[in-house]
């Protein structure tokens, strides 16, 4: 497809005619056009009908008022809007006048009063609030070419004004049913652009961009009429092809003309909570993607990405966005939020609709591979990183520190045993000390409500200095009974002054070289490279801080930490020691840098050890 269907158009359709007249012959077989073009434009093109009313027999008033009010409407304002104009019944051209199209209660013997000029038709384009793009008359009549011809010498008329109206620059086709001096047949020309459009394939090769060429099709119909008439086509406007009709499939033509507003009928269903969201599209994007694409980070780019997936063909009986709904559907029937996966159950079943080709049962079986696939990553790659930073005074504009601390939370996981992260879960909030235990509780619970039960994800701090000294056993993430974050789950703890204070920048230069020397020559842990003791003192977290990769201390004054609990010599081994050591009861905090044979200088949280758990 063409670059023209990067963005949203909205493709519409007024067809009328006239079939009763008080001074002309009657024309039956208008009906039966309408009924086609009808047919033809909706269900094989995806237009929208539109100006019902018009249908049959309209008046010069209702043409003259309903239309131009139709063009002006802010419905319109904002896309791309293509629109076709067809018209079948009696038409006369008056010798030094012009071409009229006969209503029914057109005078025959005052035809210039009492019929519509044909020309009038284009005139309320000219307006500065109509935003059409491009609009293809169809002019079914005797004489049409006359008609045509009214049309394109008022744009031209237009263009060679150019008075600041909008209706300069828009693109005007017209299709004439046969020549200036020909009588029209009933019924033809409706019938061979039927045929000529259904040979579909055929014409793709003379097509700009996807879209049929207007030229072209009317040759093909002439191949379908009598000899005798010729239908005719003229063009006059701004420099661009005709995209009325796209040579795609007409399953996919279906899709395409509704996808937009399905789309945002999805999003409108998952905005009603945008953190969810994110997580969603993100584990969904995790395994369903190529894992070098990358996550988004807000709800604004939701949109976008469910256009993308929406824009991907249907591939084994699956179609990318309707398998993410059905993905969202899976997570999201709990009580808790019945509605909301109610909602998708009823929007999956209109998309159906629109998308050939698509297997449900297809769809909702490999969602729950998906689902099992992103569940095993998660164990085996899943990490909660929770960065804590105290919050400046901006209200005061003093750049000191305030009593608050501010939390940014985001879940992890890694792709195929790589250091490269996704995020696929952000979520910032800000606490008092005294309040960290109810603050934890409201800052991730998200996450853990769309986990699988039996997942224990590690989960890594970077604290600040101020908090080094805090104990997270007692912390918990859920309400309740539920056990304490150190029993649940393994925690991890860096400092977050030395990996995001610029001031700590040259010590963290100097951490890295101790840390390369331990991985790269295999080395002991030299003594002035570690802490063991009790709870250390404000002094004491200044040195760790500032200069060790390594510290462990007790938090029972009575059971000091000792070289006999933890040999330096087995540093390595010290995360699975200390876990050891907890399960019997001792308390125990440890300071794990990023100890890694590759070490970097920026955090990377699935490499970290263990750093505080009770072990269970």
């Amino acid at each position: 497809m063409g670059n023209d269907m990067d963005e949203e158009i909205k493709y519409y359709l007024i067809a009328c005619g006239t079939k009763d007249y008080n001074a002309f012959e009657q024309l039956p077989s208008v009906e039966t056009d309408l009924e086609l073009v009808n047919s033809l434009f909706t269900s094989g093109f995806g237009y929208e009908r539109v100006l019902p009313s018009l249908h049959l027999n309209p008046t010069t008033n209702d043409l003259k008022k309903l239309f131009p009010n139709w063009l002006r409407d802010r419905e319109r304002h904002g896309t791309k809007n293509i629109l076709i104009f067809y018209y079948s019944g009696h038409g006369e051209y008056c010798q030094g006048d012009g071409h009229y199209l006969i209503l029914e209660d057109t005078n025959s013997d005052d035809i210039p009063s009492t019929a519509l000029p044909t020309q009038d038709l284009v005139r309320p384009i000219k307006n500065n609030q109509v935003t059409i793009s491009q609009v293809l008359y169809i002019i079914d009549t005797c004489y049409s070419q006359s008609g045509a011809g009214d049309i394109i010498k008022f744009v031209s008329d237009a263009i060679k004004q150019y008075e600041a109206v909008r209706g300069a620059n828009i693109a005007i086709h017209v299709m004439a049913a046969c020549r200036a001096k020909d009588t029209a047949i009933e019924g033809v020309l409706s019938r061979s652009l039927q045929q000529a459009l259904d040979d579909i394939e055929a014409i793709d090769f003379y097509s700009h961009s996807g879209y049929v060429d207007l030229g072209w099709l009317v040759h093909k119909m002439n191949q379908n009429v009598d000899s005798n008439q010729r239908v005719n086509y003229s063009a006059l406007g701004i420099e661009t092809h005709a995209i009325f009709f796209p040579t795609y499939p007409k399953a996919d033509q279906k899709w395409e003309n509704q996808r937009f507003n399905l789309i945002e009928k999805l999003f409108n269903i998952l905005n009603i909570n945008s953190d969810n969201s994110l997580f969603l599209i993100n584990s969904f994007l995790l395994v369903y993607e190529d894992p070098k694409s990358s996550s988004i980070s807000n709800i604004q780019e939701l949109i976008e990405k469910l256009k993308d997936l929406s824009s991907k063909p249907v591939n084994k009986e699956i179609c990318p966005l309707i398998l993410f709904s059905e993905w969202c559907r899976l997570k999201l029937f709990k009580n808790e939020t019945l509605d909301i996966a109610e909602n998708i159950d009823t929007w999956k079943g209109e998309a159906v609709r629109y998308r050939d080709g698509v297997q449900l049962d297809t769809i909702k079986k490999y969602a729950i591979e998906l689902w099992d696939k992103f569940n095993k990553n998660i164990e085996l790659e899943g990490r909660i990183q929770i960065v804590i930073s105290p919050a400046i005074d901006k209200h005061n504009n003093t750049g000191l520190q305030t009593e608050y601390f501010h939390v940014n939370t985001m879940f992890f996981v890694g792709i195929n045993n790589k250091i490269k992260l996704w995020n696929i879960y952000k979520k910032e909030q800000d606490f008092m000390i005294e309040k960290m235990q109810d603050s934890f509780y409201q800052v991730i619970p998200e996450i853990f409500y769309y986990l699988p039960d039996r997942v224990r994800l590690e989960i890594e701090f970077f604290l600040p200095f101020a908090l080094l000294k805090h104990s997270l056993e007692d912390i918990k993430f859920r309400c309740g009974e539920w056990p304490s974050i150190g029993y649940e789950y393994p925690v991890f703890i860096n400092s977050f002054d030395r990996y995001f204070d610029e001031d700590f920048r040259e010590i963290r230069d100097e951490i890295e070289e101790i840390k390369r020397a331990l991985w790269e020559n295999n080395s002991d842990l030299d003594q002035k490279d570690y802490y063991i003791g009790t709870e250390p003192s404000i002094a004491d977290l200044e040195e760790i801080v500032e200069s060790l990769p390594i510290a462990v201390w007790s938090r029972n004054a009575n059971q000091p930490m000792t070289d006999n609990d933890l040999k330096p010599s087995e540093w390595k081994n010290w995360p699975d020691k200390i876990k050891e050591l907890r399960r019997n009861k001792r308390k125990i905090a440890l300071f794990w840098d990023d100890l890694y044979p590759k070490p970097s200088p920026r955090p990377r949280p699935l490499n970290t050890r263990v750093v505080e758990s009770n072990g269970q």
